[in-house]
């Protein structure tokens, strides 16, 4: 059984599964988590370019990384914008967390990563 995720206006860039959710990233610069029925439950605005990278943390937070050079911590549930990164001179090409949940990892164009 195939499962579709509509509701992003232009190319998804990326995805993350945590068994409860899903969360896709956008070039239309916004993030969203739906649940295991295609349902979009959060969408995550904040960004001023495409988003590129996504992930979701069982800590009940999420991280993106967009082609603006940011990435940014929000709450799962509220949607709400924790903190934003500014450390890159680049786009942040990649974001992840640690095992535990509580480090955040990017990685950029900058030729850089960063815990």
């Amino acid at each position: 059984m195939t499962q579709e995720f509509q509701g992003h206006s232009d190319t998804v860039t990326s995805v993350d599964i945590n068994g409860e959710y899903v969360m896709t990233g956008s070039d239309d610069k916004t993030a969203r988590i739906w649940n295991k029925d295609g349902k979009s439950i959060q969408t995550f605005i904040g960004h001023t370019d495409s988003v590129l990278s996504v992930a979701l943390s069982n800590l009940g937070v999420a991280l993106t990384g967009s082609k603006d050079g940011t990435a940014i911590l929000w709450d799962v549930q509220t949607g709400t914008k924790l903190m934003k990164y500014t450390e890159h001179d680049g786009p942040v090409l990649t974001v992840g967390f640690t095992k535990d949940g509580w480090y955040i990892l990017t990685g950029s164009e900058d030729n850089t990563a960063k815990v």
